[in-house]
């Protein structure tokens, strides 16, 4: 029988700290095995029940992290923009800083070549594909944005969609495997470009304005 004159206990959501990081472990175990599975197998199809027996997990843990097989794989973006060392292009403003930093950029590349040509074979390729062209796009822009008022709209969009082109990964890997070149040459050829080509952008503008 409830007595009136006994509280009555609040509802704790108290949450362990050791159980949400074992939680955070388990999820992050589970992409790394999608990883592994990726480079070692390099399977068409990705499965959850592949994928759970490589993380040693049961499929409905797999299931209760990752509710789709896409919720999966959008997780695999962000292990493939895994900046390193802090350096990555999503920190460039100018121009400059992004030539700068492509040297880290394409020793991120080069460091996870299996696993980018693993993908490229796989179910996940068009869907990080497209995510990672969204975002190199918005890079870009962040990084050509000092010249965003020396050019007109069409002239920085053709701007954006070369530099965008000259730092992808099929450009890397063009450069190092058609040509012959090593990372820090591909990086000194493609930083010169884009120097190069927002210099002639720069000096085309003035001169159209005289």
């Amino acid at each position: 029988m409830h007595d009136p004159y006994v509280k009555s206990r609040p509802t704790r959501t108290y949450e362990s700290p050791t159980r949400k990081e074992h939680a955070e472990l388990t999820r992050q175990r589970i992409i790394d095995s999608v990883v592994d599975l990726l480079v070692s197998e390099r399977p068409a199809t990705v499965s959850i029940p592949a994928v759970a027996k490589r993380a040693n997990v049961s499929v409905r843990t797999v299931y209760h992290h990752f509710p789709t097989k896409d919720a999966l794989f959008d997780a695999l973006v962000d292990v493939t923009q895994r900046p390193d060392q802090g350096q990555h292009l999503e920190t460039a403003t100018t121009p400059k800083q992004l030539a700068e930093l492509l040297p880290k950029a394409y020793e991120y590349l080069e460091q996870n070549a299996p696993l980018f040509n693993a993908i490229r074979v796989s179910e996940v390729n068009s869907r990080i594909r497209r995510e990672l062209d969204r975002r190199n796009v918005a890079r870009i822009e962040k990084a050509m944005q000092p010249l965003r008022d020396e050019l007109d709209d069409d002239d920085f969009r053709r701007l954006c969609a070369i530099v965008s082109a000259l730092v992808s990964n099929d450009t890397f890997r063009n450069m190092t495997s058609r040509y012959g070149l090593d990372r820090d040459d591909a990086a000194a050829a493609m930083s010169w470009a884009i120097t190069t080509l927002t210099d002639r952008a720069k000096r085309t503008k003035r001169v159209g304005e005289r």
